[in-house]
């Protein structure tokens, strides 16, 4: 791997040095969190997750390099919540004149089908699906709670969404802004203690399971998938 791959591997899917966990961590499902959390020493996770994160820091990347005013890009911190770490990287912390309060913003790269169910695009069998962006609500929440005290964040995030594989068949644009209602700071802590409290013992499994369970790093782990699963000594 050169170093220019290696350097772009170095994002949001990585825990931040000094930290137990990252957002991102908390964003997964609560057996899959658990498995990352009880993983043997011989674990390699697949190469498709890195290329995949690969893509999405090589598209961050090259937006971060455009520097503009009142932007601060890839910010860090590391926040206690108990006796755990928890940190993590924002792609944006944007000044908004109009509420005079900073705005968080993160850049997305999907597809053309997850980018319609994010965006509650329908089709003639299901014309108004609901917007499936609970994760990403739950993400910049949990951002807003890791900058508490630093930054005075407002109630509403942004997602700079761009589609790739996107056709002129579309009927939405290739790159758009999508505004997040967020969580409350009170409600995001209380998700934040319940996730933190859910894995000290092994959990049920609340994975969706479907085809993206071929590309999950755990499915080896995962007693839905009835493969290897963890031996007595794990």
């Amino acid at each position: 791997m050169d170093n220019t791959q290696a350097e772009w591997l170095q994002n949001t899917y990585r825990a931040k040095p000094g930290s137990d966990l990252s957002v991102t961590d908390l964003c997964r499902p609560t057996y899959q969190l658990w498995v990352k959390l009880n993983l043997p020493d011989t674990f390699t996770p697949s190469p498709y997750v890195g290329f995949k994160s690969y893509l999405g820091s090589a598209l961050h990347q090259f937006i971060e390099n455009i520097d503009e005013d009142s932007t601060i890009k890839e910010f860090t911190h590391l926040r206690k919540h108990g006796d755990t770490v928890i940190g993590g990287t924002t792609d944006e912390l944007r000044w908004n004149k109009d509420t005079n309060k900073w705005r968080i913003g993160d850049i997305k790269l999907k597809g053309a089908y997850p980018s319609k169910k994010f965006l509650g695009i329908g089709t003639k069998t299901n014309p108004n699906p609901p917007k499936e962006q609970d994760k990403e609500i739950l993400q910049q929440s949990i951002y807003r709670w890791l900058f508490q005290g630093m930054f005075d964040i407002q109630d509403e995030g942004v997602i700079y969404l761009f589609t790739a594989g996107h056709s002129a068949r579309e009927q939405f644009p290739e790159m758009q802004t999508v505004p997040l209602k967020l969580m409350s700071i009170e409600a995001t802590d209380k998700y934040i203690q319940n996730k933190l409290l859910a894995v000290q013992t092994e959990p049920e499994v609340d994975c969706e399971t479907s085809w993206l369970c071929g590309y999950c790093d755990y499915k080896d782990y995962c007693p839905a998938q009835n493969t290897t699963g963890f031996s007595d000594e794990s």
